[in-house]
């Protein structure tokens, strides 16, 4: 199955995406893109989660559990230990004295 859209651009607005385009070249001019620190959180990221799923296997191994490790187990994980790091801090800046904040 295939679909097929057609658009019909102005004069203008055809004027308008060379300008943008004309901004951004200029912007970008003579700057040197590193691609390797622009993917260095996705890289680190996807390290974490390849290090947590060998743990996991290994856990569950030792355990006699399906072995299978998802990315959901390891965001599950991540989001869990978030909150957790979340609540002791607003716990101890309770007991340090400081007035929680509420939105509402």
């Amino acid at each position: 199955m295939a679909i097929e859209i057609s658009i019909e651009l102005s004069d203008q607005d055809i004027e308008h995406f060379a300008a943008m385009a004309r901004a951004v070249q200029q912007a970008f001019q003579g700057a040197r893109i590193d691609e390797k620190s622009i993917m260095e959180p996705e890289i680190s990221t996807y390290r974490e989660f390849c290090q947590y799923r060998i743990a996991e296997q290994q856990r569950r191994k030792n355990l006699d559990m399906n072995r299978e490790v998802k990315i959901e187990d390891w965001l599950a994980d991540k989001r869990a230990t978030l909150h957790n790091r979340m609540r002791k801090r607003r716990q101890q800046s309770v007991a340090a004295g400081r007035t929680r904040i509420y939105l509402w």
